[in-house]
C-alpha cells in the first residue's frame, strides 16, 4: 500500500500490512506500522507518537520523525539521514548512509548498533541495560553525562567525551578519544586504542 503526502487530517493511521511511504504525512494521534515500511521519498511523518515493528527500509531516502510522544524503531536500514525531533526508544540496528540526529531522549530497548556518516544526541542515550556500539564514519560523537544505563559501550568511531559516563560493564574506544570537559568514566574495564 502507498501512502503519501496526500494522507492528512487522520486521527489514528494503522497499517497492518507492508506499505511505502513518502511526502509528508500527519496524523492528530498516532501512526503504528504493523508491517514493514518502506520509503519511496523523502518522508516526514507528524502526530502524536509512532510504532514500527516490522523495521524500515529507507532506499537511501531521508526520514523526519515528529512525534510529540516517544516514537519505537527498531530495525532501520538504508535510511539516508534519520533526524527524530521527540524521544524515541530503539533496538537492534539503525543503519543510515548518512546522519542521524537525535534531538529528544534515546532509549535503547536491546542491544543496539548505530551505523552512519554523523551521530548527534542533544539529550544523551539511556541503556536500559543494554549493549550500545556506535560506527560513525565522518565526525566525532559527543558522549556526555547524558550517556547512562548503558551495559557495554563500543566506540569504533571518534568520540569527544565529556561528564560522567557511566556502564555497568566495558567501555571500549577503538578511535581518537578527546576529552571536551572534565570526564569522569565509571565502568567494570575501560580501553582506549586510539
Amino acid at each position: 500500500t502507498a501512502i503519501d503526502g496526500g494522507f492528512a487530517n487522520i486521527q489514528t493511521l494503522t497499517a497492518l500490512s507492508s506499505v511505502s511511504l513518502n511526502g509528508t504525512i500527519q496524523t492528530n494521534l498516532d501512526q503504528n506500522y504493523a508491517g514493514p515500511v518502506s520509503l519511496a521519498g523523502s518522508t516526514s511523518l507528524i502526530g502524536n507518537a509512532g510504532s514500527f515493528s516490522s523495521g524500515i527500509t529507507g532506499n537511501t531516502e531521508d526520514l523526519l520523525l515528529n512525534f510529540t510522544s516517544t516514537t519505537s524503531l527498531d530495525n532501520v536500514v538504508n535510511v539516508r539521514n534519520l533526524q527524530s525531533l521527540g524521544n524515541v526508544t530503539v533496538g537492534g540496528g539503525l543503519l543510515t548512509t548518512g546522519t542521524q540526529t537525535y534531538n529528544g531522549t534515546v532509549g535503547l530497548t536491546s542491544d543496539t548498533l548505530l551505523s552512519g556518516t554523523k551521530g548527534f544526541f542533544a539529550q544523551g542515550v539511556t541503556g536500559g541495560g543494554n549493549d550500545l556500539t556506535l560506527r560513525f564514519s565522518q565526525a566525532s560523537v559527543v558522549i556526555s553525562g547524558g550517556f547512562s544505563g548503558i551495559a557495554n559501550l563500543t566506540a569504533e568511531t571518534a568520540v569527544s567525551l565529556n561528564g560522567a559516563i557511566n556502564t555497568t560493564g566495558v567501555q571500549d574506544y577503538q578511535a581518537t578519544t578527546v576529552l571536551a570537559g572534565a570526564t569522569d568514566i565509571t565502568a567494570s574495564q575501560v580501553t582506549f586504542a586510539g
